[in-house]
């Protein structure tokens, strides 16, 4: 069965259900589980982006993040962006000391496209910005 007919299965309403669970039980403490959920997503629907940003955050939730940093690449190859996800991915570049990274990224994040104050991407931005490796790069 390829992709596509496999997309055709699943009503769009059950998928955004799916999503939305996947994101509650990792906020909720549940990280194995979001885990597993988006990783057959991400076989379900291997051109998509959410599920690779699912893992992703689910990945960082664990502080792994060199494997957040592969997820994050991933659902930016698939279509994936948005100040949201460049933010986060950033993030997980920084942990990982690819500063290099966070810079190109931070050039991407536009926080007027952000979902909000909420999700706090003007002051992470900035928070990173004030590291000198990544002012530095960012600048050029």
């Amino acid at each position: 069965m390829n992709p596509s007919s496999i997309e055709k299965m699943m009503p769009e309403r059950a998928l955004v259900a799916l999503i939305n669970i996947g994101h509650s039980a990792r906020k909720g403490g549940l990280v194995n589980q979001s885990e597993r959920l988006f990783q057959h997503l991400s076989h379900a629907y291997p051109l998509r982006a959410f599920p690779y940003v699912g893992l992703a955050m689910a990945c960082m939730e664990k502080g792994h993040y060199a494997r957040a940093c592969t997820e994050f690449e991933q659902a930016m190859q698939n279509g994936g962006e948005g100040a949201d996800l460049f933010i986060w991915a950033a993030f997980c570049y920084y942990q990982c000391g690819r500063y290099d990274k966070v810079a190109q990224l931070l050039h991407r994040v536009d926080v007027e496209d952000a979902r909000g104050e909420l999700y706090g991407v003007r002051e992470m931005k900035d928070l990173l910005l004030k590291d000198v490796k990544v002012a530095r790069l960012y600048r050029r």
